[in-house]
């Protein structure tokens, strides 16, 4: 890293640290001066502007507050989310030591902010990780170690269980969390030695999936039981066995492999102060059979309720043998590559509105589609505005593989996509208000008419939001013409980043011919008994000569003539955000509706 990158870095998260919701808003340092040179009027540039390539800033380095600069320094040191290269680690320094070598003055903040120092990474090795906790000192450590090898094919050990136990020899009874990642055998030998006291408030283990086998256990002595555990994450395709005094004092749990619902159960009885709870890629087969009947276990303090897997059977077993509070967020996210067979999960969807309903007003009000039939996303939440704080979410997402690069484009129809309106049906979807859709990045255009057959589920929408890419959802939806309408209860629709223009340069897609494609649409049966046919047909394609075209480039003017023309109610709105407007465009729609353009009116 050169000094011109670091000030770049420096300068690019300057805006970053000024934000309320800062990480480290409330977080104290040993230096509370601030340099002599006042700070300046961030709203007036402190040079002339010159013109060129080169940018100028409105303010200088050495006018900042010192507490501000220390901030920009935290955000540079902050760990870098990319996966690790096979010789990253080979570089035993900080990642961010070019910044102490900038000038004197920067060398000298950096020394007197104990916090920059406080983060032990994967990449140290053992005499960094001395130069870190010394001058990290009083302040207690974040340590994060990879032991043993990265893969099967792994010659050479990241860091072996010695030379990570020396590094945990002196810092054991500073550390406020420990995360570490490595086989089995490498973060079990590296537990054993710790039986030092400490006040380590979260542990951290991440082991490789091709490390199959028995399950891994906690030892008993591990910091000589006296430890103050209040976030434990397990990630491993494995179960999971910790002492009992361990999980006493939990507030997180976080676990997944192939763990048993009975000793799941089990570790759950002895958490009565758990607050967040989630289950990720569970492979284990649950069958409720095996459950011996008897009381729900209590967990009064639960706030947020997650579980990840591949059917929804994990989330209804296991919710329905809990006493979840009713303020507690619940949310349920399913990972497919292709749709479940048919019947396979009925049974399990229609249960769920029973675990949510007891705190729910309405049910589902909320829906938000993303992608197509390639790769994408399907939500469907409660009456909350956003779906990380609704009462209850479901969550599915698929990645298939990508159509055919030349020629027709075609999906075959085991893809989830084209079971979204039996998924509502099951999920008891009627009174969705406010639907949401994304564009599909892969540009593959759906069949004629099957918007139309997807809000027929959803007689009690009132909010559209179209976001780019979805020109086609209106249009779609009110074909085949001689069909019941749907969208009768719309009373707004929102067009973000569309084009609108007098006459549509485009006709609609030609995809199928009408009478072959109601044949094949007319094969779903909502209550699941009967599904698409699996034998490779292909309903949507492009034509050769239109290949090329742009999605993104359609006029969304056609489905919005076709919704309030039809529509049953009169006084309907239509918000334009960001849109590309021809001259006379808003003349019809004014006509039919109330337009508004971002924020103004444009006719009442």
């Amino acid at each position: 890293m050169s000094e011109g990158s670091v000030k770049q870095k420096v300068v690019r998260v300057a805006g970053r640290v000024l934000t309320p919701d800062s990480q480290f808003e409330n977080r104290s340092y040993s230096v509370p001066l601030r340099l002599s040179t006042p700070a300046p009027d961030l709203d007036q540039p402190t040079h002339p502007v010159e013109t060129g390539t080169h940018g100028t800033f409105p303010f200088r380095f050495s006018d900042l507050p010192l507490e501000i600069f220390q901030h920009i320094l935290l955000f540079c040191a902050e760990p870098s989310i990319k996966p690790p290269t096979p010789h990253q680690h080979q570089k035993v320094s900080p990642e961010w030591l070019p910044i102490t070598q900038v000038c004197r003055s920067w060398r000298t903040i950096t020394h007197a902010c104990p916090l920059l120092w406080s983060m032990i990474t994967p990449n140290l090795n053992i005499f960094w990780a001395g130069i870190m906790q010394q001058r990290s000192r009083p302040l207690l450590l974040d340590v994060h170690l990879r032991v043993g090898r990265h893969d099967a094919d792994d010659r050479q050990v990241t860091m072996t269980a010695y030379n990570a136990l020396v590094i945990l020899r002196d810092i054991s009874h500073r550390m406020r969390s420990l995360r570490l990642d490595g086989p089995r055998e490498h973060v079990r030998s590296t537990l054993n030695d710790l039986r030092t006291a400490s006040p380590i408030r979260s542990l951290s283990f991440n082991i490789p999936p091709w490390d199959l086998g028995a399950p891994f256990s906690i030892p008993e002595t591990v910091f000589s039981s006296n430890a103050s555990v209040r976030s434990l994450s397990f990630l491993a395709d494995r179960a999971l066995r910790a002492p009992d005094w361990l999980l006493h004092g939990l507030t997180s749990f976080k676990t997944g492999g192939n763990v048993p619902l009975l000793d799941l159960l089990d570790a759950l009885r002895q958490m009565p102060v758990l607050e967040y709870f989630a289950l990720l890629r569970c492979t284990a087969v649950w069958d409720e059979d095996d459950i011996f009947p008897g009381a729900p276990i209590p967990l009064n303090r639960l706030r947020q309720f997650t579980v990840c897997t591949e059917s929804p059977r994990h989330f209804v077993l296991l919710a329905t043998h809990l006493m979840i509070p009713d303020a507690a967020r619940k949310r349920l996210a399913v990972r497919r590559l292709a749709a479940p067979r048919c019947g396979r999960w009925t049974s399990w969807l229609q249960t769920l509105p029973s675990i949510y309903a007891s705190y729910t007003c309405r049910g589902l009000q909320n829906i938000r589609i993303s992608g197509g039939p390639t790769r994408g996303r399907f939500l469907a939440w409660t009456d909350e505005l956003h779906d990380d704080i609704a009462r209850f979410c479901f969550e599915l997402e698929w990645n298939g593989s990508p159509p055919a690069p030349d020629g027709v484009q075609a999906i075959e129809l085991t893809s989830p996509f084209y079971y979204l309106c039996t998924l509502c049906d099951e999920l008891n979807a009627v009174g969705v208000r406010r639907v949401m859709v994304e564009g599909d990045p892969t540009h593959v255009v759906v069949a004629m008419g099957y918007w139309h057959q997807f809000f027929a589920q959803l007689p009690s929408v009132e909010e559209l939001w179209l976001y780019p890419g979805t020109p086609e959802v209106l249009w779609s939806a009110f074909l085949p013409r001689d069909a019941e309408r749907v969208l009768q209860s719309l009373k707004r629709v929102y067009i973000v980043e569309g084009k609108l223009s007098v006459e549509p340069k485009l006709s609609a897609p030609t995809i199928a011919s009408e009478s072959d494609l109601s044949g094949l649409l007319s094969a779903v049966d909502l209550s699941g008994s009967s599904s698409l046919p699996l034998d490779g047909t292909f309903i949507e394609c492009y034509r050769r000569e239109r290949k090329s075209v742009d999605i993104h480039s359609l006029d969304a003017t056609p489905g919005l003539m076709a919704l309030l023309r039809g529509g049953a109610v009169q006084s309907r709105e239509v918000h334009l955000r960001n849109c590309e407007v021809d001259d006379g465009a808003l003349a019809p729609l004014c006509a039919l509706a109330k337009v508004r353009m971002n924020r103004d009116w444009i006719l009442q």
